[in-house]
């Protein structure tokens, strides 16, 4: 079961003159998607950024398995998969609502890191709650 999705209405700027989602773009629908899994439990992103974390993408592997099309909703499955001290793991699918046909996969790390300093820091008391709170939702 996945923890959190997310759906997603694709703008027409997004796409080529095919009417196809450009393939960078599905960078930002996984950003809004984890964004939104994260403050679903309580965590602001903004309020970590304030105390001097920051959450970088380290590592993302995509799999794009069919295209992505103006006038669709996607949506897009965040789930937790590894939490370390410094670092976390989030996969993804990406599919067309209604229809279930998919569009992709990915999976992608992040690390905690200190505004200042820009050198790695354990995860936020709150992010490691909040990343915590979303497996334990994947298992109900």
């Amino acid at each position: 079961m996945p923890i959190h999705t997310t759906e997603i209405r694709p703008l027409f700027a997004d796409t080529d003159t095919a009417g196809v989602v450009y393939y960078g773009t599905m960078l930002r629908y996984l950003e809004e998607a984890r964004t939104q899994a994260v403050e679903s439990v309580g965590l602001v992103i903004s309020e970590e950024f304030e105390q001097g974390y920051l959450y970088p993408v380290t590592h993302i592997d995509i799999n794009y398995q069919g295209p992505a099309r103006y006038g669709q909703v996607l949506c897009v499955t965040t789930e937790v998969t590894e939490i370390r001290r410094v670092r976390f793991r989030l996969d993804h699918r990406m599919y067309e609502k209604g229809s279930e046909a998919a569009v992709g996969r990915a999976m992608v790390w992040l690390a905690c890191v200190d505004l200042d300093t820009r050198r790695p820091r354990r995860l936020s008391p709150r992010m490691a709650e909040a990343l915590t709170t979303l497996t334990a939702r994947s298992m109900e």
